[in-house]
């Protein structure tokens, strides 16, 4: 599990990647203000696991390459990670997480509608039962 925290223009944002099986599962908590060393590390310890799997539950698959690399390139790679903000793989894979727990709750809402309905037309019909027998 890895935790970057980079300033997004605005906020404070923590990237939680975590790969497991070939899929890349990721997710955004937004720190706000420039957070402590102590907000950071509270978060690690009390909040990320529970964070995380509630949010990362669509993972994107991701390639290996099992060649070794240059000592040089690997340098140059982590310059080039350190300078880039966007992190495109764990985007989409927040992306997905949060279309999942969209679909998720529109179809909770949409039962509790019907529910909520339901029960409104019997105790309508109800009232004209007891209307009808003169109560």
């Amino acid at each position: 599990m890895k935790l970057t925290v980079y300033h997004d223009g605005q906020f404070f944002v923590g990237l939680i990647e975590k790969e497991m099986h070939g899929c890349l599962n990721a997710a955004k908590y937004i720190f706000g203000p420039e957070p402590s060393d102590e907000e950071i590390y509270f978060f690690i310890q009390q909040h990320m696991l529970p964070f995380f799997q509630s949010f990362a539950t669509h993972g994107v698959e991701i390639e290996r390459k099992e060649r070794p690399k240059n000592t040089k390139r690997l340098l140059r790679e982590a310059a080039q990670e350190l300078k880039r903000t966007t992190h495109t793989k764990a985007q989409e894979a927040i992306r997905l997480s949060f279309e999942a727990n969209k679909t998720e709750r529109k179809m909770v809402l949409r039962e509790q509608r019907e529910e909520e309905k339901k029960r409104k037309r019997e105790l309508k019909v109800q009232k004209k039962k007891q209307k009808h027998r003169g109560r």
